[in-house]
């Protein structure tokens, strides 16, 4: 062959290979676009997307009014678009309670005049992040699995009540879990500065994520993994910049916001439901309850030191799985993050008690995704009381049955990934 032939041969090659990514880039694009419109056209049947309205009121009034997101009236308009009316006393306030730098990314949402085209698009936006967060959550856990197992697991993960209820309300849960999992990714690859940039932008809804961030921070510090605190401090100065110009001042009215969105408690609290079972003798019940879960997190925090890649793995969807149990104040749509102790759980049980058997493993999995829906349908006092506990309490008790299957795995899979670096 000469050497114009070879040329020729290679750009007709290239063109292929071109023509190919621009009909997958059409494709890709049509398939957002449907699923935009399936979106507008679904949006008019839904409930009101509360966490969405927060969002876009408290941009719109800062951007076009030049309100203060956190203080003022947004939190009554918002109650007046929720519930026609303000809130009663144990309903949500919503008080805008993230940072300023997290508000920024709603603000082309709150530019789009047409409220059913913006919440079709922030949809469409947590759709896409729970595809993200799914997937990844099946990655991190380096499993082979057969594939009818894995389109069963991301297939029940999606549909899931807690994924809906994140849909439905217009929840950040579904990015910061996307950016839980993103961290994990992250640090398995080595780019520490990018997963302590991904720290600073998971940085909110702290009754959910506080302990998690708290472990992986004292995590890199076992591990002298500074590179994690060069990428905070990097992203926290950029920030703090666009911030300055933008709207200087905004830390304090933030924590006033954050402190106020704290007391007044909504959501569901394992202190409060073991109170109302027991008044008498309740409150001291729920710190006892507290107490043997942090100190049962502090040991296995303990023993996660210098530790492999699977017992870090396992301490790190423990900890997401006590989180709802400690006694803070949690609402269903942030439970959307315990999908991935949940995927854990499922995936080792299946190659240790269901591997040869199909319906053990999809009645497995119906179990845990499908009971909550269940319970939504029967006709049960507090059954919202016990679709919030069936998540965290049967992962504990789920991640606690593969504990020793996790920490002492075969060893072609522990020869594969003997430590997250």
């Amino acid at each position: 062959m000469s050497i114009q032939d070879f040329q020729k041969s290679e750009r007709d090659s290239n063109r292929q290979v071109l023509a190919a990514r621009l009909l997958i880039g059409i494709i890709l694009l049509l398939v957002l676009l449907s699923i935009v419109a399936a979106n507008y056209y679904l949006v008019p049947f839904l409930p009101e997307g509360a966490e969405f309205a927060l969002l876009r009121t408290s941009s719109q009034s800062f951007l076009f009014n030049g309100e203060n997101p956190y203080t003022g009236d947004i939190p009554a308009r918002v109650q007046a678009q929720v519930y026609g009316r303000s809130a009663l006393p144990g309903e949500d306030q919503y008080i805008l309670d993230i940072p300023f730098y997290i508000l920024i990314g709603s603000f082309p949402f709150a530019i789009i005049l047409d409220a059913q085209i913006a919440r079709a698009l922030w949809m469409t936006l947590i759709e896409i992040g729970s595809a993200g967060f799914i997937f990844l959550s099946y990655r991190i856990l380096n499993r082979s699995i057969p594939i009818k197992y894995i389109a069963s697991l991301m297939i029940a993960s999606f549909t899931s009540l807690y994924a809906y209820h994140s849909l439905i309300e217009g929840s950040l849960a579904i990015f910061l879990a996307l950016g839980f999992v993103g961290i994990l990714v992250l640090l398995r690859n080595g780019m520490d500065e990018f997963a302590g940039a991904l720290i600073v932008l998971s940085s909110y809804q702290w009754e959910i994520g506080a302990l998690f961030l708290l472990f992986i921070l004292i995590w890199v510090i076992w591990e002298r993994r500074w590179g994690v605190f060069i990428g905070i401090a990097m992203l926290m100065f950029i920030f703090q910049v666009i911030s300055s110009f933008w709207y200087p001042g905004w830390i304090m009215p933030f924590l006033r916001a954050a402190w106020q969105s704290y007391r007044t408690g909504f959501g569901y609290s394992t202190h409060e439901i073991i109170k109302n079972l027991s008044p008498e003798y309740g409150a001291i019940a729920a710190w006892i309850v507290t107490a043997v879960l942090v100190v049962t997190l502090l040991i296995e925090w303990s023993l996660a030191r210098n530790a492999k890649y699977n017992r870090f793995l396992w301490v790190v969807c423990l900890t997401l799985a006590i989180t709802p149990l400690i006694g803070f104040s949690i609402d269903l749509h942030q439970l959307v993050i315990l999908i991935l102790p949940l995927m854990l759980v499922i995936t080792i049980s299946r190659e240790h008690w269901f591997k040869k058997d199909t319906f053990a493993v999809i009645f497995n999995i119906l179990i845990f995704f499908g009971i909550p829906w269940l319970l939504l349908l029967l006709d049960l006092p507090d059954k919202n009381t016990l679709i919030f506990l069936f998540l965290p309490i049967s992962s504990v008790i789920g991640l606690y049955w593969i504990r020793w299957w996790m920490l002492r795995l075969p060893r072609n899979w522990s020869d594969r990934i003997s430590s997250i670096e």
